[in-house]
């Protein structure tokens, strides 16, 4: 395995545009990336087929490794439907996206194909949502309350989950996405800022269930709760004229002339008045005009290599996601739908977009070796072996 590391690392296996690597499956994939990572010195990005391999994979290889191991997954509801995104899942999402974008250490991605294939955030809106906070500074307490809830954070009374915030005098628990100044996105929790007037006695890690008070922090990076992020307040007239431009632009379909059913209307006054939804991160073009949207492949280095763990699987599973994709825009589009649906292009990246984007980085772990061998075999009309030690 050491060996077939060192190929890929050399100029040469770099230069190629692919490299399949067969018969590596559970703990020996895990163990080989941990070992390309270590020899390539780099961030590597490896795409499972589903979220079901996320979480184990991320597992066995961090046991082969002490570099950071990041999970990327999609957001687990059907497209074009009005539900809301798992809290925990958009938190873990923002995490890696940071750790992407701020940390010049190497690290190990694991996303699916779900995950890539939809459209984000740009850099430059990420960064600048986030609000930097320190013990014993300055800090604007009613001003941090605000950015916060522009952020994507949700009022409650007691904070149990990423994104919620509660306010109680001088007391501002809320629960961001990791920000990873220990070393990745793992590990914080939900923080206590202990306010004397604007100036931040303490920054605390508490624990949701307890709520008691633990690990006391220098400083601490909030993130927003959310990739769904209205303009700052100065910006927000001029968005609110630009919206129907935008729809005409990005959906034909849905002209003013078009927009007399109670749904539009009711979605068009929400997006004025800054108000989130259900189903509002199928409309996140609209956020993001000048720039535009990104995709995963824009946040990872130029160089980093990507791997694609099962690639028949990972092909099947890309077809089926479109397909999906397509039945649900059709019938959101249709005047049972929501009334406001953008096309799947403006939302999802591409097929041929896609292969663009992976490239050069391309690798391939394949875990069903005897199965590529037979299909080579029998298209070029061979025969085939196989020793058993019994009848089963």
């Amino acid at each position: 395995m050491l060996s077939i590391c060192n190929q890929l690392s050399s100029k040469e296996g770099q230069q190629e545009k692919r490299r399949d690597i067969c018969g590596l499956h559970g703990g020996s994939a895990a163990l080989f990336m941990a070992r390309l990572q270590v020899i390539q010195q780099q961030t590597i990005c490896c795409l499972v087929p589903s979220d079901d391999l996320l979480e184990t994979l991320a597992g066995d290889i961090r046991l082969f490794t002490d570099i950071p191991v990041l999970t990327y997954p999609a957001f687990e509801i059907a497209p074009y439907t009005q539900l809301a995104p798992d809290p925990t899942t958009v938190a873990t999402r923002l995490s890696t996206l940071y750790f992407l974008q701020e940390r010049s250490s190497p690290c190990i991605v694991l996303t699916s194909v779900e995950a890539v294939m939809r459209r984000i955030l740009p850099q430059q809106i990420l960064s600048r949502s986030c609000e930097l906070v320190m013990a014993g500074e300055d800090t604007d307490r009613d001003a941090l309350v605000a950015s916060l809830i522009d952020a994507g954070y949700q009022s409650c009374e007691l904070v149990r989950q990423p994104g919620d915030l509660a306010v109680r005098g001088g007391i501002i628990d809320l629960f961001p996405p990791a920000s990873g100044l220990s070393g990745g996105p793992a590990g914080q929790g939900p923080l206590r800022l202990d306010f004397f007037g604007d100036t931040v006695e303490s920054i605390r890690v508490f624990d949701p269930q307890s709520q008691r008070s633990e690990e006391e922090l220098e400083e601490a990076v909030l993130l927003p709760a959310s990739d769904i992020l209205f303009p700052a307040p100065s910006a927000v007239e001029k968005w609110r004229q630009d919206l129907y431009v935008a729809i005409e632009e990005l959906s034909p379909d849905h002209t003013p002339d078009h927009a007399d059913s109670d749904q539009f209307r009711q979605v068009m006054q929400q997006l004025r008045d800054r108000i989130r939804f259900p189903g509002i991160e199928f409309l996140l073009p609209l956020m993001y005009q000048d720039p535009g949207p990104q995709t995963l492949f824009d946040y990872l280095p130029a160089a980093c290599p990507c791997i694609l763990y099962d690639p028949v699987t990972i092909k099947r599973k890309t077809a089926l996601v479109r397909d999906r994709i397509a039945a649900n825009y059709e019938e959101a589009a249709s005047e049972g739908g929501q009334g406001l649906a953008l096309p799947p292009k403006t939302l999802f990246v591409e097929q041929e977009e896609l292969e663009r984007c992976l490239g050069k980085r391309l690798r391939s772990i394949s875990v069903c070796i005897l199965i590529q061998m037979l299909c080579k075999r029998r298209l070029s009309s061979k025969s085939v072996i196989i020793p058993c030690s019994g009848r089963r």
